[in-house]
């Protein structure tokens, strides 16, 4: 880092949040550059906001409560706080998790090791999420939590300016840190979820509610709550892991995945070159096409843990205002578009279940990226890699 970056400091929280959601690009030139410490990104930042997303998480389901089938519920006062609280703390040691586990996976997928600016990622690259958790302040406004899906988004971004991952690594490191955070979050709304009962339990022994918490403060159906008001069938996601144990799931043979890649694509991009590997449980193989002086990198991958994640995500969208990116939902499958300024490189990517399929490149437009996916297909990929 040079001297003139490390004289730069961070904007006040706010001024942050505004940046990171509308010029996400330059605002990860910015965070790249900037002096930190891990107190201040944790104490400073994300605190304050995960303090406002408990609160507001607090009124909506204490104050206001949940409505369905005609039915409204309040949790009680005693358990909608101590759920608060246990989200704010539990949330934050998350995060703090994930930055670790960014940091040490950065070397495995040629990035630069560095704890601060792997936190730096991991937190900055979480504000959606506690965003999504103050639209939770009242039932009318919960559908708005669905922006979380930003957050997918902002690491996507944030890789290769935070943690110089190369461009061919950032498809890799992108999907295995989604499957990582996943498992990190179940692990967290699972404490959070046993630590509530017990208290539910207290709290009837000493008969100081005389509501029965135990529909209330569990997650219906056997579901354990994300942060940003997501779900995930806890019950699914431990039959298919343990069903890939008994099998011994592993990735894909990489010369398979580059198999997949065709000699030509549309618009007159040829390959030109092609290679494949194996990295941490994650296969993948690229492709590089050109076609005059544009050029395009095509990335297969197969992540088997994925196939989970794709099948409990809900639909919706989420799109950067300055910078042309996207995120969206659809059928359980992820989409994710982004655009240069000026149209000077583009991306177009889907994560599917249990593979993803991207393509990337300079001179090229989004239109461009996409019918390059669409002729490689990911639900021809996801038939032919099956677990």
């Amino acid at each position: 880092m040079s001297a003139e970056a490390t004289e730069t400091t961070a904007p006040a929280p706010p001024v942050r949040v505004f940046n990171l959601l509308l010029r996400p690009q330059t605002e990860w030139d910015h965070i790249a550059g900037e002096q930190a410490t891990t107190r201040g990104l944790y104490v400073g930042y994300l605190a304050p906001l995960a303090l406002l997303a408990g609160i507001c998480g607090f009124v909506g389901v204490s104050v206001f409560g949940a409505s369905a089938h005609g039915v409204s519920v309040r949790v009680p006062m005693l358990l909608g706080a101590t759920g608060a609280a246990l989200n704010v703390v539990l949330t934050l040691l998350g995060v703090f998790a994930l930055g670790l586990i960014i940091n040490r996976l950065a070397p495995y997928l040629r990035s630069a090791p560095d704890q601060i600016q792997a936190h730096k990622l991991a937190v900055y690259s979480a504000t959606p999420l506690f965003i999504a958790g103050i639209f939770t302040i009242h039932p009318a406004l919960a559908w708005l939590s669905l922006v979380w899906l930003y957050a997918l988004v902002l690491l996507f971004m944030g890789l290769p300016r935070v943690m110089k991952t190369p461009e061919e690594r950032e498809i890799g490191f992108f999907l295995a840190m989604v499957a990582l955070s996943m498992i990190v979050f179940l692990a967290v709304g699972g404490l959070r979820n046993a630590a509530q009962q017990q208290i539910g339990n207290l709290a009837r022994a000493l008969n100081t509610e005389q509501q029965t918490p135990e529909a209330l403060a569990a997650p219906a159906a056997g579901r354990v709550s994300l942060p940003g008001g997501v779900s995930v069938d806890a019950a699914a996601f431990e039959r298919v892991a343990r069903a890939q144990d008994a099998r011994g799931v592993m990735a894909a043979d990489p010369e398979r995945l580059q198999a997949q890649l065709p000699s030509l694509l549309p618009g007159g991009f040829a390959l030109e070159s092609a290679e494949s590997e194996a990295v941490a449980g994650l296969s993948q193989a690229q492709g590089r096409y050109r076609s005059g002086e544009a050029r395009m990198i095509v990335t297969i991958a197969h992540l088997p843990s994925m196939a989970t994640f794709a099948a409990t995500a809900q639909d919706a969208p989420a799109q950067s205002a300055a910078a042309y990116a996207r995120a969206t939902s659809i059928d359980g499958r992820i989409f994710l578009e982004e655009a240069g300024e000026g149209d000077a490189t583009a991306l177009y990517a889907v994560v599917g279940r249990g593979v993803s399929l991207s393509a990337r490149g300079e001179g090229i437009t989004v239109d461009q990226a996409r019918a390059a996916v669409e002729t490689i297909s990911v639900q021809r990929l996801e038939n032919e890699f099956r677990s």
